[in-house]
Protein backbone atom coordinates (compact mmCIF):
# COMPACT_ATOMS: atom_id res chain seq x y z
CA UNK A 1 0.00 0.00 0.00
CA UNK A 2 1.33 3.42 -0.90
CA UNK A 3 0.46 6.81 0.50
CA UNK A 4 1.68 10.37 0.22
CA UNK A 5 4.22 11.39 2.84
CA UNK A 6 5.39 15.01 2.98
CA UNK A 7 9.12 15.43 3.45
CA UNK A 8 8.60 18.89 4.88
CA UNK A 9 5.87 18.18 7.40
CA UNK A 10 5.50 14.66 8.77
CA UNK A 11 2.03 13.64 9.88
CA UNK A 12 1.88 13.88 13.71
CA UNK A 13 0.32 10.42 14.05
CA UNK A 14 3.13 8.86 12.03
CA UNK A 15 5.70 10.71 14.12
CA UNK A 16 4.05 9.47 17.31
CA UNK A 17 4.60 5.87 16.22
CA UNK A 18 8.22 6.34 15.09
CA UNK A 19 7.76 6.68 11.35
CA UNK A 20 11.25 7.12 9.89
CA UNK A 21 12.34 10.53 8.60
CA UNK A 22 11.36 10.59 4.90
CA UNK A 23 14.58 12.35 3.83
CA UNK A 24 16.82 9.47 4.89
CA UNK A 25 16.95 5.77 4.25
CA UNK A 26 15.87 3.47 7.02
CA UNK A 27 16.82 -0.19 7.11
CA UNK A 28 14.32 -1.08 9.81
CA UNK A 29 11.74 0.56 12.02
CA UNK A 30 12.63 1.19 15.64
CA UNK A 31 10.43 -0.53 18.18
CA UNK A 32 9.57 1.84 20.96
CA UNK A 33 6.90 2.06 23.57
CA UNK A 34 6.62 5.57 24.96
CA UNK A 35 3.93 7.15 27.16
CA UNK A 36 2.56 9.29 24.31
CA UNK A 37 1.76 6.18 22.29
CA UNK A 38 -0.14 4.67 25.22
CA UNK A 39 -2.00 7.90 25.95
CA UNK A 40 -3.02 8.17 22.29
CA UNK A 41 -4.40 4.63 22.32
CA UNK A 42 -6.18 5.14 25.65
CA UNK A 43 -7.94 8.28 24.42
CA UNK A 44 -8.32 7.65 20.70
CA UNK A 45 -11.95 7.86 19.53
CA UNK A 46 -11.13 5.15 16.98
CA UNK A 47 -9.84 2.72 19.62
CA UNK A 48 -12.82 3.49 21.89
CA UNK A 49 -15.28 2.86 19.05
CA UNK A 50 -13.58 -0.38 18.03
CA UNK A 51 -13.51 -1.65 21.62
CA UNK A 52 -17.28 -1.12 21.81
CA UNK A 53 -17.73 -3.13 18.62
CA UNK A 54 -15.51 -5.92 19.95
CA UNK A 55 -17.44 -5.99 23.23
CA UNK A 56 -20.73 -7.00 21.60
CA UNK A 57 -21.39 -10.66 22.40
CA UNK A 58 -17.83 -11.03 23.68
CA UNK A 59 -16.27 -13.63 25.91
CA UNK A 60 -12.74 -13.58 27.26
CA UNK A 61 -11.89 -16.46 24.94
CA UNK A 62 -13.38 -14.78 21.86
CA UNK A 63 -11.48 -11.54 22.49
CA UNK A 64 -8.18 -13.40 22.79
CA UNK A 65 -8.93 -15.36 19.63
CA UNK A 66 -9.78 -12.21 17.65
CA UNK A 67 -6.99 -9.99 18.96
CA UNK A 68 -4.11 -12.41 19.57
CA UNK A 69 -5.06 -15.50 17.49
CA UNK A 70 -4.63 -17.72 20.53
CA UNK A 71 -6.51 -18.97 23.56
CA UNK A 72 -6.00 -17.22 26.90
CA UNK A 73 -3.93 -18.90 29.57
CA UNK A 74 -5.49 -19.87 32.89
CA UNK A 75 -3.88 -16.83 34.54
CA UNK A 76 -5.23 -14.53 31.80
CA UNK A 77 -8.71 -16.00 32.27
CA UNK A 78 -8.53 -15.29 36.01
CA UNK A 79 -7.28 -11.74 35.43
CA UNK A 80 -10.00 -11.13 32.87
CA UNK A 81 -12.74 -12.37 35.19
CA UNK A 82 -11.38 -10.25 38.04
CA UNK A 83 -11.21 -7.15 35.84
CA UNK A 84 -14.78 -7.69 34.64
CA UNK A 85 -16.05 -8.30 38.18
CA UNK A 86 -14.42 -5.13 39.46
CA UNK A 87 -15.58 -3.02 36.49
CA UNK A 88 -19.24 -4.18 36.60
CA UNK A 89 -18.82 -6.24 33.43
CA UNK A 90 -17.47 -3.36 31.35
CA UNK A 91 -16.62 -5.43 28.29
CA UNK A 92 -15.76 -2.39 26.15
CA UNK A 93 -13.15 -1.28 28.66
CA UNK A 94 -11.75 -4.81 28.86
CA UNK A 95 -11.49 -4.96 25.06
CA UNK A 96 -9.73 -1.60 25.09
CA UNK A 97 -7.22 -2.87 27.66
CA UNK A 98 -6.40 -5.83 25.43
CA UNK A 99 -6.16 -3.61 22.34
CA UNK A 100 -3.56 -1.41 24.04
CA UNK A 101 -1.43 -4.31 25.25
CA UNK A 102 2.07 -4.95 23.92
CA UNK A 103 1.01 -8.25 22.45
CA UNK A 104 -1.56 -6.53 20.24
CA UNK A 105 0.74 -3.67 19.21
CA UNK A 106 3.80 -5.70 18.23
CA UNK A 107 3.50 -8.52 15.72
CA UNK A 108 6.00 -11.34 16.21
Amino acid sequence: MYGFVSRKKLDPYLALFDFPVPNATSEARNETNVPLQRLFLMNSPFVLAESKVLAKDATIESLYERLFQRRPTTAEMQLGRRFLDESNNNWAQYAQVLMTSNEFLFVD
